[in-house]
């Protein structure tokens, strides 16, 4: 899953993450709750990154410098659908 690898990465960005992480659990386990802020509203950089602080231990301890995000929803979205099929 192309899309599920983005979205690890990009989270290890944009919440400082420690390597390796996130688990495939604690991916679901954003996701999850990602969900819950999407039936609301669309989700923002700050709802991502305190969901991913929240779920993720040592969250927040590396700083990645010069990565670009792609759109997490976007990434959502596609792993959501991979799901479906």
């Amino acid at each position: 899953m192309k899309a599920a690898e983005d979205l690890k990465h990009s989270l290890k960005i944009l919440a400082g993450l420690p390597p390796n992480s996130p688990t495939d659990d604690e991916l679901r386990s954003v996701i999850q709750r990602i969900q819950k802020i999407r039936r609301q509203r669309t989700p923002n950089e700050a709802d991502w990154k305190a969901v991913a602080m929240a779920v993720v231990p040592g969250a927040g301890t590396y700083k990645y410098a010069g990565e670009d995000l792609s759109d997490l929803n976007e990434l959502l979205l596609a792993i959501l659908s991979e799901k479906e099929t």
